[in-house]
Formats: structure tokens, sequence, C-alpha cells
């Protein structure tokens, strides 16, 4: 028999042998046994060839069952902490969060590359800083989008009202497309510099100093914009149809589009020292974006960036850029699984035209209303809060139940 033989092991040993023990020899085994059966069970086991301890079967059965049972009373005490602190996360929505969110390409004006380049050429027209338009101008160009752009669900107000109706549409779409980026550049003086890639002229209208500014950039021509004050300055481009781009009268628009510049750079003098550079402006890539207004939720979707333009004191909260181009107002949130996202309350459909409201975003993002909006005003959030509520308390009463069935079970002593 391999291995060390405990004290039983060998009182059958011998036993076996047919060996019948003495009246003292008796006494000595009742005595080592009793000693044996005091000490700790951990001193008292029997050491297996594989290095194992083995326990008499009694004992090892008692073990094991109770060993068993704290681990299944562990494992379920561990759910249930682990759903609770799930039910705790914060979410948006109870069907938007098992989705994955969807990356949304802006709907951009387009030009032939070759137009591009040629405009890119073009010597800079240093125009100087344009005087406000007068209210009949910009008036006049307000109803020249109108007329143009007279669509479905696209009635442009100067008054700024919401274009969002009681009853929201289950697809809040815009036809007016962003201004791209690239098609801004800066000088070494850091003033924002304008480029027109059609072969018909481009009107755009934006604020400056709280007042509304005009400019008109030739075909295929670039133009420098006078903007010394630092600032992120979103702007309404028109592209003009060319046998009316020099009539004085209601114009034709063919083509309506967002874009911003930023401004802090101007021209120091002859012999000056260059401007100080602007403050470098805040991206994030990847962004999910979330549009809650205050009768409608839309399903969040994702951006390529987003310009954190910081607070404005002019009309409230976070001004940020879409894409950097579309002007939007909102917070920064966070997702359940703790990514940032930027929840939009209002845009600008045409900037230096009208006011930020709650509106369809400029782009053409397409906003879908959430599928658990309910038409009764509770939206996902009130949807969420109440399911949480409910799955704690069940939790809750659970762990209860749990306690009490795992305080029966426990052996009394």
């Amino acid at each position: 028999m391999s291995g060390t033989a405990g004290p039983e092991d060998k009182a059958d040993d011998k036993t076996g042998a047919g060996e019948e023990p003495s009246g003292d020899e008796r006494t000595s085994q009742r005595k080592a046994a009793d000693e044996s059966t005091a000490k700790d069970p951990e001193e008292s086991a029997t050491k297996q060839p594989d290095g194992s301890t083995a326990r008499k079967p009694g004992e090892s059965g008692d073990k094991n069952t109770e060993d068993a049972t704290s681990a299944d009373s562990d494992d379920k005490t561990g759910e249930a902490s682990d759903d609770k602190r799930e039910s705790d996360r914060p979410t948006v929505s109870i069907l938007q969060a098992a989705k994955e969110i969807e990356t949304i390409e802006p709907q951009q004006l387009e030009a032939p590359e070759e137009d591009v380049k040629l405009a890119r050429r073009a010597e800079p027209i240093f125009a100087a800083e344009p005087t406000p338009a007068p209210e009949e101008e910009v008036a006049k160009f307000a109803n020249s989008i109108e007329t143009s752009l007279e669509l479905p669900g696209l009635k442009f107000n100067t008054s700024a009202r919401s274009t969002v109706e009681i009853d929201p549409p289950v697809e809040l779409v815009s036809r007016v497309r962003q201004w791209r980026p690239e098609w801004i550049e800066y000088d070494e003086y850091y003033r924002p510099i304008v480029i027109n890639p059609y072969r018909a002229p481009v009107r755009i209208v934006y604020v400056y100093d709280m007042r509304p500014r005009v400019v008109i950039i030739p075909p295929l021509s670039r133009i420098v914009i006078d903007a010394a004050r630092y600032a992120a300055y979103s702007f309404t481009a028109a592209l003009l149809a060319p046998v009316n781009a020099a009539i004085d009268t209601l114009q034709t628009i063919t083509e309506v589009a967002v874009g911003t510049f930023f401004g802090g750079g101007y021209y120091p003098g002859v012999g000056m020292p260059l401007p100080p550079p602007p403050p470098p402006v805040v991206r994030y890539d990847n962004v999910p974006v979330l549009v809650r207004y205050s009768n409608a939720t839309y399903e969040p979707f994702r951006v390529r960036q987003i310009i954190d333009v910081g607070d404005d004191p002019v009309f409230g909260e976070r001004k940020a850029l879409l894409d950097g181009a579309t002007p939007v107002w909102g917070v920064w949130t966070q997702s359940p699984a703790g990514e940032r996202v930027f929840e939009v309350h209002r845009t600008q459909q045409f900037p230096g035209l009208d006011q930020p409201a709650e509106a369809p975003l400029p782009g053409d993002y397409r906003l879908r209303l959430a599928a658990d909006q309910s038409p009764t005003g509770v939206t996902g959030r009130d949807i969420f809060l109440m399911v949480s509520a409910g799955v704690i308390g069940t939790l809750g009463f659970g762990a209860i139940a749990l306690a009490i069935y795992l305080g029966r079970r426990r052996p009394e002593y």
C-alpha cells in the first residue's frame, strides 16, 4: 500500500494479520484513537500519493455540502449585485441602448474638382470689412430663399419660431446642405478665405457684432473676410442663378448651404508684428449625437467630428459644430457606456437670417423619431426610470428572500 497510513489504517493492518491484541495493546490503541480524534481535522487528514488530502467519508461529505451551499449563495448574491449595478446605470432609451449607433454623413455641396482647383489658384479678393446690411437687403435675401426652396416640411420664416409642430413628424429632414469645411482656408494673418468653386456667384450672410453682413463671392474665386473678433461665425450661402446674379430683384437660388468660419485674424499694418494665433479649437471625433426637442426625441446618430465652440453668451448653452459646419446648441452628456454624447436642443437653419430654434439640422442628417417615443408625451427616459424602479424593487425583494432562505439552510450547532 503506497502513501502514509493513518491511525485507522495501522489498526486495520494489524487486525487483518490475524494477531489478537492484548489488553494493554487495546488500551493503547483506544488512547491513540482518542488523541487522533481530538486533533484538528486538517492535521488528521491522510496524504494521498498525488499530494491531495483525503478525509473520512462522513467528514468529506459534510464539508462538501457546506462548500457547495456557500458557493451557490455567493453566485446568487453576486448575480443580484451585478444586476443592481446594471440597473443603476443612466441611459437615454431602453430600446436605443441595445442598438449600435449609426454614423450619418452630412449632405454637402458638390463641385467639379477642376473648378475647385481653379478657385484655389485664384488671387484672393481683399474686401473691406462689410458694413451692416440694410434690413431691406436681408429681407430680400430671405424671400429669395423662401421662394426658391418652397418644399413640403420646410417653411422659412425670419421670426425664428420653431419649425417642429405639436405632433412631430416621424422623420425630420432638411434640404439645406453643408458648405464644405475644406472650402474655407486661412491666410498668414489668420483671416478666413472662403472659396467659391462654382461658375456662378455665391452670396453669404452672417452676423458680426450683432448685425447681419452680406458678401458676394464672384465665380471661381476666393475672398478674404475681415473678422477681427474671435468667434465661430456660421453663415448661409446661396448659389445664385447666373442670369439673375446682377439683377437687383428677387433672385433665383439653386443651392443653399450652411457653413462656419472662425474669426480672430486681422492685418496689423506694414512693418507690424503678426497678430497672435487664435486659440486652438476643441475637436472630438466619432461622437454620438442625440437630438432632444421640447416635444420630440430623435434616434441618436454619430458624426465624424464635433467642434466644441464653448458656452454661448448670447443664446445660452453650449455651441458646437457638427462635422465642422452645422451649428447646434445643447449640453454634453454621457452614454450608458460612459461615452461622450452631445445632446442637441436647438439648431440654426439659416444663420444670419434667423435665430437658433428647434428645427431640422442643416446637412440633412434625417432625424428619425425615436422608436420608444410615445405620442402621449412619455419619453424613453420616463419609461427607463419606471422600469428601473421596478427592476430595483424586484431585486430588493429577491435579496431579502435569498437571505431568509440561506438563513434557514444554515446548520445549527
